[in-house]
Formats: C-alpha cells, structure tokens, sequence
C-alpha cells in the first residue's frame, strides 16, 4: 500500500491550516480557466467565519500524513458535511430523501491525483448510510466550473441543475450534483484510516449532534429512538426517528451505529 491516510475531525487549532489550504488553492485556481473563488464570498471575513463554524460545530474534518496529535502539520484535505442543506441552495423538494450535503471538498495540490478526494467521498457516503440511513450524497458546485463538474461526473454524480435560490443570493456555486450513497458500500477505502475523537464518539457523530441518545438508563434507553434536540425541525425530526427504525432498528450506547456495526 503506497500511502496512508488519517482522516479526524477538526479542531480549533486546524482553523488557521484550513483556510491557508483553502487559499493556496484559490490561487491555483486563478492560473485555470475559471473564476472559482477569485474573491472570498461573501468576503474574507465571511468566508473565514464559515469554516471557524464548521470547525467549532464538529463538522469539518482534516486529511493528515500522520495519526500523532497535534496534527496541524502535514493537512492533506479538509472536508465539510451536514445533514441539513442549506436552504438558499436546496429546495425542500430535496427533502423527500434522507441526505448528506458536501461542503469545502479541497485537496492540497501537493495531493492532488493520488484519489483523496474520492476516498472521502465513498467514506462521507457510507458513514452516512449507515449513522443514520441516508441514501444520496450531495453537493453544490461553482457554476462555471466546467472541469470540476466533469470531475464529479467521472465520480459517478449526477446534474440535477443549479439553484435559483443560490443565484438570487449573490452565490456562484449552484450546480447541483448527488449520487446514492449505496455506490459505495461496496467501495474500499483501506488507504484512509480514521482517528476517533478524544471524547470516544463515533467519528461523524458530531455532524448529525441534532440526533441524541435519551439519558435514560437500562432496556428502555437501549431499545428507545433518538430524542432529538429542539434546534432542528419536526419534520426532520420525525423523519431521522423513521430512517433509524427502519433501517436499523435498536442501536447501541454508544451512539450513531447499528447493532453489530463498527463506529464510523
């Protein structure tokens, strides 16, 4: 095996590496045929406070060459995953299916071409299959980058057509790619190795912390659904609580797996 990844969720510490990564890459992208993050959106204020709360909320996550802490050095890759779509870019027509929305997909140039970023999106895709039964992967991509839709073409998404609500929010990525995320149960990934958080929680917990254990103890607590905290909608409510019993049916202490399942 050539290379080894680890892939941990960010944390405070990583903030300053993501947005060197992000604007490395911003002027990389300058030299192509593209207008793709010429300038900061909203500005660079903004668009720093934007990846400072995918930090702190738990749902950004790093790709380093090495699995000591800290890992601040040596970032490959960062992602940013949600349960919840962004609702300038969705529509709720989307909703008619469980999802996982992909944000801030970067690559290190240095890195670029070895498939980090289809490792990523295989392993996004099956963490959220199985934490919570979540059958499409999504993404919103810049509109004029043509090249990076044939990207994710070649990853096996496919164009479903750009948001308008993006367009009247002054946005330029609104081309809208998904892909079911059974594509890639079957998909190894033996390259990426996970680093658990130090609290012990399953890796991509923190990305749906709005699906809680009761605090009950005893079989009630181990055979009860997910209560779900009041910052979510009850209809995203009642439709996680359905996805849970359906496709697993009694989950384990420890959080977002199945009976039997390994922590993602």
């Amino acid at each position: 095996m050539d290379d080894i990844f680890y892939i941990r969720r960010a944390e405070p510490h990583d903030v300053e590496n993501i947005i060197g990564l992000i604007d490395r890459t911003a002027s990389w992208l300058r030299t192509k045929k593209t207008d793709q993050w010429a300038t900061p959106w909203p500005s660079r204020e903004g668009r720093d406070q934007r990846v400072r709360d995918g930090v702190l909320s738990g749902k950004t996550f790093v790709v380093c060459r090495s699995k000591r802490w800290p890992l601040s050095r040596g970032l490959m890759a960062t992602i940013t995953l949600d349960y919840e779509p962004d609702r300038k870019v969705w529509c709720s027509d989307d909703d008619s299916e469980p999802a996982l929305y992909v944000h801030r997909l970067v690559v290190g140039r240095a890195h670029a071409g070895k498939g980090i970023g289809s490792d990523l999106l295989h392993w996004a895709a099956r963490s959220a299959h199985g934490a919570w039964g979540a059958t499409m992967l999504r993404i919103d991509v810049w509109t004029t980058n043509y090249a990076l839709h044939d990207y994710y073409r070649g990853e096996g998404f496919a164009y479903i057509g750009d948001s308008d609500g993006a367009v009247e929010d002054g946005r330029k990525s609104g081309a809208l790619f998904e892909r079911g995320t059974t594509v890639s149960l079957a998909v190894d990934t033996p390259r990426l190795r996970i680093i658990p958080p130090k609290d012990g929680t399953p890796l991509l917990r923190s990305v749906v912390s709005g699906i809680e254990r009761p605090s009950r103890k005893g079989d009630a607590a181990r055979n009860a659904p997910y209560a779900v905290q009041r910052d979510i909608s009850p209809s995203f409510a009642a439709r996680a609580t359905g996805w849970a019993r359906r496709e697993f049916g009694r989950f384990t202490a420890r959080g977002l797996t199945a009976k039997g399942r390994p922590g993602l």
